[in-house]
């Protein structure tokens, strides 16, 4: 999310907040920097490196399989008991600020993380990273936080997905990583047609975001916001310099041995 929230610092600092200024003056403190608008010149210009721009449609493909999630903690959970029995007990969420209490003695895991994921805080609200990375709630983001007018931005690209040979849908590279192969999948034929309509373009992905999506934010702002860089710097738009094919996400952050970046 590093590329979403450079996007957001930037625009905060260049535009402000409008609530959180009223609200200081209401309450008569100083608002803060962050909020106050007319520091765009604090940043020198902005650079992501695979970032969900438009989110992934990997968020939403989670939440609609959230019971197969529990699922597969859970028996990550067991084999730990049987390998590790003492650390059972262990993994504390810290959502206690948010009403939800430690794991109770005589609490198991499962009644645990069924009481975790039953909460409130899952179920009414968009003020979650899930949402955020979701095409629905990037959307939300580009259109409310524009790009800064007076500062450059720069995108990069990963590709690790190539058109099956049946089919249009996108399928692994061998050069990826295994265990990144089933998202790589599930991303390359995964569509929708609602809140945001995702269609065969979305496909090619580095098994965590749509290649896309890594370009720039469009969804719900003007498609002029990227442009192709052609070795100048333009203000207040996204240059996509180049996709890196090959890479899975953890690619580009030198987690695979055969790729250098």
């Amino acid at each position: 999310m590093g590329g979403q929230d450079a996007h957001v610092l930037s625009s905060l600092l260049a535009y402000g907040n409008a609530a959180e200024i009223q609200d200081a003056q209401a309450s008569n403190y100083d608002v803060s920097a962050l909020f106050a608008g007319g520091n765009a010149n604090w940043i020198a210009s902005v650079s992501t490196i695979s970032a969900p721009h438009d989110g992934t449609t990997l968020a939403p493909y989670l939440v609609d399989n959230i019971p197969f999630l529990k699922d597969f903690v859970l028996d990550i959970v067991d084999l730990i008991d049987t390998a590790l029995p003492a650390t059972t007990n262990i993994y504390n969420f810290r959502l206690d600020q948010w009403g939800i209490s430690p794991q109770q003695n005589g609490e198991s895991f499962d009644d645990y993380l069924t009481r975790i994921t039953s909460s409130s805080l899952f179920q009414d609200t968009n003020d979650i990273s899930i949402f955020d990375l979701s095409p629905l709630g990037a959307r939300t983001i580009n259109e409310n936080y524009p790009l800064a007018s007076t500062i450059p931005y720069f995108s990069y690209a990963s590709l690790g997905t190539s058109k099956a040979l049946l089919g249009n849908t996108q399928v692994p590279d061998i050069t990826t990583l295994v265990f990144m192969w089933p998202t790589e999948t599930i991303l390359g034929s995964y569509t929708a047609s609602s809140p945001v309509r995702i269609d065969s373009s979305w496909w090619p992905n580095d098994g965590v975001v749509n290649s896309n999506s890594m370009q720039g934010p469009t969804l719900g702002a003007s498609s002029s916001n990227v442009v192709a860089y052609d070795g100048n710097a333009y203000y207040g738009k996204f240059s996509f310099v180049s996709t890196y094919s090959g890479y899975d996400h953890l690619g580009t952050l030198m987690f695979a041995p055969h790729v250098s970046v």
